[in-house]
């Protein structure tokens, strides 16, 4: 029997039995959880990942929330993944955490879209949750971005039925979890801000009735005090920054110009939908002129001015170089206003072509559009190219460079094997990778010392480990031959020993290049004895150890200020 498309504004077409709808439900579930459990098992933990490991096996909950203070989200991501911790610590098990937040979150959308306009847009809704790229990568990592969206996702659900039918207990439930969202990543501010002002002035326009109108201002008024103090209580330490300062410290040639940022905000609807929406670049020039063809859909009219205004502040944000997240996990604040309209247009679109074929003769279009969902879905798992070489911070970028389970291994094999006199020299995320079992770096750090460029030292089996706690300071290598917080333990050495994954710095740069340093490099994987390397195959070699006698370094290397100028070019690199 053909099955037809049902929508409260098509009365023409028959509606789809619950069978064939759960059917597709629970295909499109299956296929998520398979694609997702792919990245799980492939893909060793990155530093961020690890990182959040740590801070969540705090061994209570005050201890947790300490650790949390450390990083720049705030606790609430943690404080669950504590608790996941103690079933399991297996790899499949932690991951599973978000993997679960990502179901739920396929479960809600479809729900939304059923409420909205029935259970075929409800599909439609469902399907692009379920091959979002952003959703796919975050449902198969440590962190909390599944849980983020969850939770604001939700906030929009319940501010979507108290629109419609206002309840006190609806608006409560709205503001219960954008609090919840607000505390799982700090973005949520966006989304609350985007709801609350466009809100504000549709009740003000509508004449609504003026305890409403107190009442909206009230709960959103709550959830951004909750939001700034916590806020306040994380950022304080770690400072405000943006990807821009980011950038900058970690290499003082890759600045954002005015002109980088303003056509990232000129082009900001297209780059984050290629992170949220599967083949989201066609799908979502193609669902943004659908409004002009469905005016008489007023709710859907208003949604899209919505999602108009949350697109503006983040271009906003974008142009200001406030918060310069575009094709990464860091836009996905932008997630409901992408996904809804969209779905529901796309939805539309379907209906109105059956119901126009559909006079002619019964067409089976909702298989063929069902089709189609699965073969963008499966176009986009395995598209490659999502801007990510021309966007800033992009995911793919970050876990194309994630060193492998064998390198960590090999690295702490001979990091393992050093004696007591040698002094190991990393940032905090390569830390984070080879930190030895049993330990928790974070027993090391202080809060004052993270907005200073100071250096903890950490017992590494029989050598020692320094490295600076800040996440985002300028992690100067060399910083450690003058500071007062590493000279006993750079007194008793006689060998330097840096390393370097993902990304290396200048000073570091500087060493491999330079000639007048008699040093051993190591690198993973492995280059010919004698090997000289360049500045880009430092950039993109996975990870490189240097090691280097420390009177050498000192007599020969280092001048009284950290400079060598015998091993330099104007350029700031060193000789090639």
């Amino acid at each position: 029997m053909i099955e037809f498309i049902n929508n409260r504004n098509c009365t023409s077409a028959r509606t789809p039995s619950p069978l064939f709808i759960r059917g597709w439900l629970i295909l499109l579930l299956m296929i998520f959880v398979y694609i997702s459990m792919q990245g799980m098992y492939d893909r060793p933990y990155s530093s961020d990942e690890i990182s959040d490991i740590f801070i969540a096996k705090g061994h209570s909950l005050k201890e947790v929330l300490g650790f949390s203070l450390l990083e720049t989200h705030p606790p609430l991501g943690h404080i669950l993944r504590h608790y996941w911790l103690m079933i399991s610590e297996d790899i499949w098990f932690t991951r599973t955490q978000a993997l679960m937040f990502g179901i739920a979150l396929i479960l809600l959308y479809y729900r939304i879209g059923k409420i909205l306009a029935g259970p075929f847009t409800g599909l439609c809704f469902a399907g692009l949750v379920a091959f979002s790229q952003g959703i796919i990568i975050q449902s198969y990592i440590v962190r909390s971005y599944t849980i983020f969206l969850f939770f604001l996702s939700l906030s929009f659900y319940f501010y979507m039925r108290w629109q419609t039918f206002p309840s006190l207990k609806k608006l409560c439930a709205y503001g219960f979890f954008a609090i919840l969202a607000c505390l799982t990543h700090f973005s949520g501010l966006f989304s609350i801000f985007a709801i609350a002002a466009y809100e504000t002035i549709r009740l003000y326009v509508r004449k609504a009735r003026t305890s409403q109108q107190v009442q909206w201002i009230i709960a959103n008024g709550l959830v951004g005090i909750v939001a700034i103090i916590t806020y306040h209580m994380w950022q304080d330490i770690n400072a405000a920054f943006s990807f821009a300062t980011f950038h900058a410290a970690y290499d003082g040639q890759r600045k954002i110009s005015p002109t980088d940022l303003f056509l990232a905000a000129a082009f900001y609807p297209l780059l984050v939908s290629s992170y949220i929406l599967p083949t989201g670049k066609a799908i979502f020039i193609c669902a943004s002129t659908l409004p002009l063809a469905a005016t008489r859909n007023k709710q859907l009219r208003s949604f899209f001015i919505l999602s108009c205004v949350a697109l503006a502040i983040g271009m906003l944000l974008v142009a200001s170089g406030t918060y310069n997240a575009l094709a990464s996990r860091r836009s996905l604040w932008i997630f409901p206003f992408i996904i809804i309209p969209t779905g529901w247009a796309f939805a539309e679109c379907c209906i109105w072509a059956n119901s126009t074929l559909a006079k002619k003769r019964p067409f089976p279009l909702l298989q063929l559009i069902s089709l189609l969902i699965l073969l963008t879905g499966w176009a986009s798992y395995n598209e490659k190219d999502r801007f990510s070489d021309a966007t800033i911070n992009g995911d793919i970028w970050e876990y194309s460079h994630t060193i492998s389970a064998q390198a960590l291994k090999a690295i702490s094999l001979y990091l393992s094997s050093r004696k007591n006199h040698d002094l190991i020299v990393a940032k905090r995320s390569d830390v984070l990778l080879i930190t030895p079992p049993g330990k928790n770096p974070y027993h090391y750090m202080e809060h004052s010392e993270l907005n200073e460029q100071t250096f903890v030292t950490m017992p590494y089996y029989q050598s020692t480990l320094v490295f600076n706690p800040s996440y985002y300071t300028p992690p100067n290598a060399l910083d450690i031959l003058h500071l007062p917080s590493t000279q006993n333990a750079l007194t008793s050495a006689d060998t330097l020993i840096f390393l370097t994954t993902s990304w290396a710095e200048s000073p570091i740069i500087n060493l491999i290049l330079c000639p007048a340093l008699d040093k051993k490099i190591i690198s993973f994987p492995a280059t010919e004895p004698g090997h000289i390397f360049t500045v880009d195959e430092i950039y993109n070699t996975p990870a490189i150890l240097l090691i280097a006698s420390k009177k050498n370094l000192l007599e020969q290397v280092v001048s009284p200020i950290g400079k060598a100028h015998s091993c330099y070019n104007a350029d700031g690199y060193g000789k090639r």
